[in-house]
Order: structure tokens, then sequence, then C-alpha cells
């Protein structure tokens, strides 16, 4: 977890470059599924808890950031963009995340293995940790994850 906290206190507010212009990537906070954006799209949001790299089968290791930036960013702009909902804006950004590993010379299969496995490891948010303000519930109530959104709702309370 040292890995961790020294990332998620490397990236709190750093600007970034993305598909769809400069965002400020913030990794202080415990992130629902692990990545997420504010309500502005101008912050992409990463789990703190986050471990963001691994090691591949055949010994490179792979940092995973830059491609859910990608995933987050492009999923951003076509809701607000685009107007659409999370489920098709999601499966369009996991194909323009694909397209970027893949490019980068990395195995799909392996990167979406270890995403998979981070997910489930990080899937519930501590009680008594702070989600940010405005983190963007959208997609959570476009999945219909009520009891999610009302431990989103409990948590955004804890940061006022």
């Amino acid at each position: 977890m040292i890995s961790s906290l020294r990332i998620a206190q490397k990236f709190k507010d750093k600007s970034i470059k993305t598909p769809y212009g400069v965002k400020i990537l913030d990794m202080s906070y415990e992130i629902p599924y692990f990545a997420g954006y504010n309500k502005s799209g101008d912050t992409i949001y990463i789990d703190k808890r986050i471990e963001p790299s691994f090691i591949l089968k055949d010994g490179r290791k792979m940092n995973i950031i830059k491609y859910l930036i990608v995933h987050e960013s492009t999923e951003k702009h076509l809701e607000d963009e685009k107007g659409y909902k999370y489920p098709y804006a999601h499966q369009l950004a996991t194909g323009a995340e694909r397209e970027a590993v893949e490019a980068d010379g990395y195995p799909w299969d392996e990167y979406q293995k270890y995403n998979f496995h981070e997910i489930r490891r990080l899937k519930d948010i501590e009680p008594g940790e702070p989600i940010p303000g405005d983190y963007d519930d959208k997609p959570v109530k476009d999945t219909r994850d009520y009891g999610l959104l009302k431990i989103i709702r409990k948590q955004q309370k804890i940061q006022k």
C-alpha cells in the first residue's frame, strides 16, 4: 500500500492532457468502481488505494493510469457532449481504452484481468472515507445502483 499512497500524493491535482482537453487527475479519495469524474468533467478521480501497475506474463511492467484516464475522459465526453446514457458511453469508452492499451503493445486480456481484480478488491468504500462532493453519480443513477448511490450521498456529507 505504500506505493499506492505515494502515487496518490504524486497525482493530487495534477494537470494531465486527455483526448478531450486538459483535466485534473486527483487520486486522493476512495472512488466507487475505482475511477470516475466530477460533474463538470474537468477532474478525473482514480481511487487512492489502486495499485497502478502490475507485471505482465512476459515480464514487462504495465502502468494502468493512462488507460483509466482515456476511459473516463471519453466516457464523460460522450455523456455530456453526445448525450449518451452511461451504459453506451461506457461501452464506447471501453473500446477507446482497449485501442490505447493495444496501441502501446500491451495485451488487453491481461489488462482486463488485472482491472477486474482491482475492482473486486476495492469495491467497498471504507465507512468514514469522504467521496468528493462534485463526484458525478450519473453512471450510478443510469445503472440504477441505488444502494451505491445511498453510500455515495452519505460519504459526500463527510467531506463537508
